[in-house]
């Protein structure tokens, strides 16, 4: 029913990409490669067309959306609290503006399940899951292929037994690196990608959301600072407060209520001596590195926070996963 109505009641930019994806179905773009492109391909093949009633696609998006999410609740299934259903049901509620039209995250959906139905498998057959990120990232949205190796690395360091300090200096060094490299390759710094793409949007009514560099890009330090800085707001969006919009208090609500959940139903997991399944183990530690690596390359290219919720409907069956898993009774190994 919410999918159906948001069309009615929300702003025109909250539908600009499902009515771009329409006009594709429109008229056959041949061999472009395009993500749009592809995206469009991919509801053609489902059956879609530039006419099929809006209400018909948002039924039927949202049930194709809703699918894996309902999967992966199912694959983590333990012992679920009322806070972490409530939760996933707030999620999935903003969701619906989103899952309702013809969007690219009906397709990441199903990416980011069969990457967690792999990670269930023994190595090397576990590192497939890393594989399909990052195909997802060649046909639809190129910057995934970079959360695809830093989820690899978080995996890596995930299984370290090395202290938190030294895997957070590990990590923040690959970063500098990765800042670096990206530097000396296009002969600008990595969070400016994202003051690029804002620059042609500041008379815009339609960016009063945008998420801005607090320090000048002039060194890999700086590019590194604005990089963290990013991050934490995504994490913990204290600057969606100051645009005093109800959406943007409700945003930060569920993120510091997601973030707050997540560290403790992890908190069983990273103490040592505990014993759990190796599959739950390894699907749980890789749909919390998933979520830390996909909000960490947030930190570099997101524009505003719109464009942050939105994206991060993606994640939503590793937050199933994880919210099912609820108030495991761990077990110490003696």
């Amino acid at each position: 029913m919410a999918a159906t109505c948001w069309v009615f009641v929300l702003p025109a930019k909250f539908f600009y990409d499902g009515n771009y994806i329409r006009g594709l179905l429109e008229s056959p773009q041949g061999l472009n490669f395009d993500p749009f492109v592809h995206t469009a391909r991919v509801f053609a093949l489902l059956g879609y067309s530039a006419t099929t009633p809006r209400e018909v696609v948002a039924v039927s998006v949202f049930t194709l959306s809703f699918l894996p999410v309902l999967i992966g609740f199912t694959l983590g299934l333990r012992n679920p609290s009322y806070t972490n259903l409530f939760l996933l049901a707030a999620w999935i509620g903003v969701s619906t503006i989103y899952l309702g039209q013809y969007s690219k995250e009906l397709i990441a959906l199903w990416f980011v399940f069969f990457a967690l139905y792999w990670l269930g498998f023994k190595r090397p057959i576990a590192w497939m899951a890393i594989l399909v990120i990052a195909i997802y990232g060649v046909f639809f949205r190129s910057y995934w292929i970079i959360i695809a190796g830093f989820w690899m690395l978080l995996l890596w360091l995930s299984d370290r037994p090395w202290r938190f300090y030294l895997k957070m200096t590990f990590l923040l060094c690959v970063m500098a690196l990765v800042s670096a490299a990206f530097y000396g390759v296009f002969g600008y710094h990595l969070t400016e990608v994202r003051d690029r793409v804002n620059e042609y949007r500041l008379d815009s009514p339609d960016a009063t959301t945008m998420i801005r560099n607090y320090l000048p890009s002039e060194t890999v330090l700086h590019d590194l600072l604005n990089w963290l800085i990013a991050w934490s707001f995504i994490l913990i969006p204290l600057p969606a407060l100051l645009f005093f919009e109800a959406q943007y208090v409700v945003f930060f609500a569920l993120m510091v209520t997601t973030l707050y959940v997540t560290i403790r139903i992890r908190q069983g997991l990273v103490f040592r001596g505990m014993h759990l399944p190796p599959l739950v183990e390894r699907r749980m530690r890789g749909s919390i590195t998933f979520m830390l690596a996909f909000t960490l390359v947030q930190g570099i290219f997101e524009p505003d926070y719109g464009s942050t919720v939105k994206h991060m409907t993606s994640l939503l069956p590793t937050l199933a996963y994880v919210l099912a898993f609820g108030q495991w009774n761990f077990k110490r190994v003696r």
